[in-house]
């Protein structure tokens, strides 16, 4: 039986699931487009949908759908941490750092808390205190520092 993913009539969140299984990402982004935005979404099937797109390598809009299912559950783990992996393959590392912080927040004892804490991490800046005797010099270059 064909359903709205593969006709003309009004889409729902399961017809883009539908599609996005089926490897037909633009079908599912058309369908995403058509869904009324006032259609009530549960924050699971967002986060499918995003996870779908991101697996697709639409990493821009994955970052849109786990901050649509953000929207209805802010306390959405997986939305969080699957957001911050989105953002930070898009460069934007203080966005990502915040939602790695909210998986650490929200579940301080589990497995992709201590995910998210290793990540946050690795994105911390050097502190000006850590500096080490190998660190380059400060002198301009062409003049050496005087000792």
């Amino acid at each position: 039986a064909p359903t709205a993913a593969d006709t003309d009539s009004p889409a729902s969140y399961g017809d883009v699931r539908a599609a996005l299984g089926e490897g037909r990402v633009d079908r599912a982004r058309h369908l995403l487009s058509s869904v009324d935005a006032n259609t009530p979404g549960d924050a699971d099937v967002l986060f499918e949908i995003g996870q779908g797109l991101l697996i697709a390598g639409e990493t821009e809009e994955a970052v849109t759908l786990f901050g649509r299912a953000l929207d209805r559950d802010p306390d959405h783990v997986e939305a969080h941490y699957r957001r911050a992996l989105a953002l930070l393959a898009l460069g934007r590392s203080e966005e990502s750092r915040r939602d790695f912080e909210a998986v650490v927040t929200l579940r301080p004892d589990s497995g992709i808390a201590e995910k998210a804490a290793l990540a946050i991490e690795q994105l911390a800046p050097a502190r000006p205190d850590a500096a080490s005797s190998s660190q380059p010099s400060l002198a301009p270059p062409g003049r050496t520092e005087s000792r």
